[in-house]
Formats: C-alpha cells, sequence, structure tokens
C-alpha cells in the first residue's frame, strides 16, 4: 500500500466524536485504510420525484456520463455544511480500489464521496493541498491539470469549485494531487482538509433523465448594509434554501445561489459571522432584517403592487403633504432611519398595493388599494406615490352629495374609506374627494364638524343624519354612480406659468390622483405621473410653495387655476 506523506505526518486514530467537532478524546490505536467509525453518517432524503423515485431516478438506473459507467444508488455519508440532497451515483474505481460516490447540487455541480465498499459509509474526498480540483478526475474522464490550483489550467472551462469549507473532525479521503491515491483520515484536524462542490464539466444521470432546470432567475445584488445604514432588509415568506457565505462578503456569490433556485422572489444577503445567503416566496420586509444584511427581489419580485416610486416627503414648512386614499392593505412601523427607499421596498411586496406612504412623524409605512392625494396626508413628513401600472380606482366615480341639512341625508354600510375636508363645505368638494377614493363605493356623505371629513360607503343614501364617530354626525349624503375607468393616455407638459405670466389654469373635474413635487419645478415630471393616472384628462402643476401635480377627469379652467399653475390636456389612449 502507498502511504503519503500526509500519513507519515497525522496519525488515524479511532474515535468516537460528534458531526462537526473535532475528537477531544481518541485512543492512539492506528486504523486500517478504509476503517469505519463512529461519526453518524446519514442517507440524504432527495426531493421526491415522480412514482416515489429519487428526484426523478429510480434507483438501479445504470447510465453513462463523464466518461464512466454509473448507477443510480442511495448510499450512508457524513454529512458537512455543503451536504448536497440530489440523486446519488456509484461506480468502482479500479486504479484507486475504491468506490466514488457522487451527490447532485445541480445538474452540473456535485461532491465526491469515497468508500471501501458500496455498502459502506462513505467519505468525503478532501485535498490538504488546494479546494479539490483535482478531484474532477473522478467524475470527468477527460480533466486534467496543469496548474493544480487552477481547475480550468487543463481546458475544462465549464470547471469550477465553489466555496471552501474546512472539513474538521468528520472521516475523509484524502490527497494533494491530481493521480496520487487517497489516503483514509479517521479524524480531519483543524483547517488541514478542503472540500468544495465541483462543476466538472459534465451533466450528471443519463440522457433520459430529468431535463436540466429552468434558467436562472434574474436575482439583483443583496448588498448588505452595514448597522450604522439604512435598508437592514430581510426576506419573508418561505425558506427554500440557504447556505453560508463560508466568511465570503461578496454579495455576487449570494446573488447566483438565489437565482439558481426555483420559486425565489427574495434573495436575503447577512455578513454577520461568517455570513448567510436566503432564498424565499417573499418580499423585502424590515421584519426579517438584521445588522449588516440587505436583500433584493428575484423576477417575478411581486404582484400588481411593484414598482412604488416613493417620494422624499415635504419636510418643515413644505406646502402639500401627500397621503394614501383607500384601505390599508398593509403597515409597518418605520424609523427615521428607513428612509422612503426601505417602505418603498416594503409596498413593493403587497399584492394589490395602488399606493405607498411613509409618515415619519408617525413612525409607519402602509400600502393601501387607494391613490396618491396630496390633501390626504396629515404632518410635514408624509409622502405618498402611485404603485406599478395599478394607479387608478378600480372604477371611476361619480358621487352626488346634498347640502348639508337640507333636509338631512347620509349612508347606510360600511365605510370604505375617508378622509378630512379641511374646512371646505362644498358638497361637490366631497363628492370629488369620495370619487377620488380609489375604492369602489356606492354612497358619499360628510359632515363639518372640526376641518370636516368625508366618507365613502358600501351602502346607499338615506334619509336622516348617521353617527359618523368621535361624537360627529354626518347631515349631507349621496348615491355614486361607476363608470368604467379609460386607460392611461397621453398627457402634455403643463408649465407652470408663474406671477406675472399669463392666465393661472387649473383642472376641473374630479380629483383622481396628486402628488407633491417636492420642490422641484419641472413640468416633465408632473406630465410623467399624470400619464400613469387611467382616466387623466387633464394634467395640473402648480409651482407653489413645494408645489403639486394634480391629474382629473376634467378640462383646463381658469376656474380653478392659482399663482404659479398651469394645465394640459390628457389625450384618450
Amino acid at each position: 500500500m502507498n502511504i503519503s506523506l500526509l500519513q507519515r505526518i497525522v496519525p488515524v486514530f479511532a474515535c468516537t466524536f460528534p458531526i462537526g467537532a473535532l475528537a477531544a478524546a481518541c485512543g492512539s490505536t492506528d486504523v486500517p485504510f478504509g476503517a469505519e467509525t463512529s461519526a453518524a453518517p446519514i442517507v440524504p432524503t432527495p426531493p421526491p420525484g415522480p412514482d416515489g423515485k429519487l428526484a426523478g431516478v429510480a434507483p438501479g438506473t445504470a447510465c453513462e456520463f463523464g466518461g464512466f459507467s454509473w448507477e443510480a444508488k442511495p448510499f450512508a455519508l457524513y454529512p458537512d455544511e455543503q451536504t448536497c440532497l440530489g440523486d446519488q451515483w456509484v461506480r468502482y474505481d479500479a486504479g484507486l480500489g475504491l468506490w466514488v460516490g457522487l451527490t447532485t447540487c445541480a445538474i452540473d455541480e456535485t461532491r465526491v464521496y469515497l468508500a471501501a465498499s458500496p455498502e459502506g459509509t462513505f467519505a468525503a474526498a478532501a485535498d490538504w493541498a488546494g479546494h479539490g480540483q483535482d478531484h474532477c478526475e473522478l467524475v470527468n474522464a477527460a480533466f486534467t491539470l496543469t496548474n493544480e490550483d487552477d481547475i480550468t489550467s487543463g481546458g475544462c472551462t465549464d470547471c469550477s469549485t465553489g466555496p471552501n469549507l474546512p472539513l474538521e473532525g468528520l472521516p475523509a479521503f484524502a490527497r494533494g494531487n491530481l493521480g496520487e491515491p487517497f489516503s483514509f483520515v479517521a479524524v480531519t484536524p483543524e483547517w488541514s482538509h478542503q472540500v468544495s462542490r465541483l462543476r466538472c464539466g459534465v451533466q450528471l444521470g443519463c440522457a433520459t433523465s430529468p431535463p436540466p432546470p429552468p434558467p436562472p432567475l434574474a436575482c439583483g445584488v443583496p448588498y448588505a448594509q452595514p448597522w450604522a445604514f439604512p435598508n437592514k432588509l430581510g426576506c419573508s415568506g418561505e425558506v427554500l434554501a440557504e447556505r453560508s457565505m463560508s466568511n465570503s462578503d461578496d454579495p455576487f456569490e449570494c446573488q447566483a445561489f438565489c437565482s439558481a433556485t426555483q420559486g425565489t422572489t427574495c434573495c436575503h444577503f447577512d455578513f454577520e459571522s461568517e455570513g448567510l445567503c436566503r432564498a424565499t416566496n417573499g418580499a423585502p420586509s424590515l421584519d426579517f432584517g438584521t445588522s449588516y444584511s440587505g436583500t433584493s427581489t428575484c423576477p417575478p419580485a411581486a404582484p400588481e403592487g411593484a414598482g412604488c416610486d416613493l417620494p422624499v416627503p415635504p419636510g418643515p414648512g413644505g406646502g402639500v403633504f401627500g397621503g394614501c386614499s383607500g384601505a390599508t392593505l398593509a403597515e409597518w412601523p418605520l424609523s427615521l432611519a428607513d428612509g422612503a427607499a426601505g417602505c418603498q421596498a416594503l409596498c413593493n411586496g403587497v399584492e394589490g398595493a395602488r399606493c405607498c406612504e411613509a409618515t415619519f412623524g408617525r413612525d409607519t409605512c402602509r400600502a393601501t388599494d387607494g391613490a396618491p392625494l396630496a390633501d390626504d396626508g396629515s404632518d410635514w413628513s408624509t409622502g405618498a406615490a402611485a404603485c406599478g401600472a395599478a394607479t387608478s380606482p378600480p372604477a371611476g366615480l361619480t358621487c352626488q352629495v346634498g347640502r348639508w341639512n337640507a333636509p338631512a341625508t347620509s349612508c347606510t354600510g360600511n365605510v370604505l374609506a375617508s378622509g378630512s375636508m379641511d374646512n371646505f363645505d362644498d358638497p361637490e368638494e366631497a363628492g370629488r374627494r369620495c370619487a377620488s377614493a380609489g375604492v369602489a363605493g356606492s354612497c358619499c356623505m360628510y359632515h363639518l364638524y372640526g376641518d370636516g371629513s368625508w366618507f365613502l360607503t358600501d351602502g346607499v343614501a338615506q334619509s336622516g343624519g348617521r353617527d359618523c364617530g368621535d361624537g360627529s354626525s354626518c347631515y349631507a349624503g349621496g348615491a355614486c354612480s361607476s363608470t368604467p375607468s379609460p386607460a392611461p393616455g397621453a398627457c402634455g407638459v403643463p408649465a407652470g406659468r408663474g406671477s406675472g405670466g399669463e392666465e393661472d389654469i387649473g383642472c376641473d373635474g374630479n380629483v383622481l390622483a396628486e402628488q407633491s413635487m417636492n420642490n422641484s419645478d419641472d413640468p416633465v415630471e408632473c406630465q410623467a405621473f399624470c400619464e400613469r393616472i387611467a382616466g387623466a384628462r387633464c394634467c395640473h402643476f402648480d409651482l407653489g410653495s413645494v408645489g403639486f401635480c394634480r391629474a382629473t377627469d376634467g378640462s383646463p379652467s381658469l376656474e380653478y387655476g392659482a399663482g404659479w399653475s398651469g394645465a394640459s390636456v390628457c389625450a384618450a389612449p
């Protein structure tokens, strides 16, 4: 028997030890080559395939790949952090006098194991001089090396090694160079024997085996943010796969891992300790973030709610306070450090989100099924934006509200949306606000106590008043009729004219959506906003204070103009 230098330097002991830990109490009795130890082996359980087959390949299936003959055969092995659970293949190598076992990590990626008997426990093939590059000759008969440290040096451009794992406290078969025999090591010492997942330039399995997995997903690169930075996001949902980053701080490695996991919609990267990469079927969430973590989405990232473009809130002394109408679909605590981007990421994961609102004064972020309204914000630190293509009310509404207490009328049914009247006592204004709520209601009412409030319900108009909450009664109401919402059209650029310019023009009709311009005086930004709003027929741009942009279903009107304002027509689609 050819005893390697490694065996002459590192004695082989008979030990009893837990998995992943070094043997603390070992005898000094030498163990013959290939002897078993009492480390707890496992037989990996691959994902079930059709008819109970292991990942689609029946045990006993024989086929050729990599220039060798293989048999699909489950075998016991000593697990470690990089153990794979795919199909298992076995063959006998007469040159080594050992059985070679492969576990499938991907169609072209494997872990290599060796055993003295096909019925025995297989131990990892380890490398004391590299990362296991030379072990590809056990998988691919055409494989060779000219540089032991470069797995592609022999011409295999598709060959690669995965993250390096120092195998400690486990049995292994080890060697240092291509073509050498392997020596059995009962207990691998610290940092001396390396293993990794290998790509050896061949696809594992028979020609009739299951087809390759679908193309990789396009996951973004989930840069982790140090603890002092914002957006410490994690991923909600079911964990589909996760792996240690083995002290690597390269987010591209995590991106590749998530992209190869089918069904992934969110990719989490964390470089605390040794680092972690996790693929889930959820969405970015502050609830699951930790220090030094970040996430990205993997298309299809989220359903209709994606694409919320949240503006920075106006700030103290700002003019228009953006908020969201409609029913709240989801709400989260939000600290100032999380920023608008953190809130935007949360809203993007909400099914059916039409509007995203960040209110730092109350430390909240919420997604609603409504639309952004400039007058629906509650304080200086609120900003809101429409989400994706779904930016219009589900149905265009026209609400005819009667005058206050002449005679008293109100609405039956459940309140679907509500908001402040901002001291307006105009029933037409109440009707416009109900129609702009982004909810398909059937009745609108309002009261004048304090600043006043409007309410959209799913009921019908009734005679008499109604308690609207907080001791306030509604004495004015009326029915709302639904009309189909046309698709967005092309709006002109509504340049604000400015003081001393021509006549100031605004938009009449129902307000469909509006947002703060956050001190921007670029009318093209307003045009782009209006063109995203289904049913918009008029686009109003105002440069007063921090500025605002409004989309309505009306037309340009001098009656609604103010200083520094202008309007343009939006063409029907």
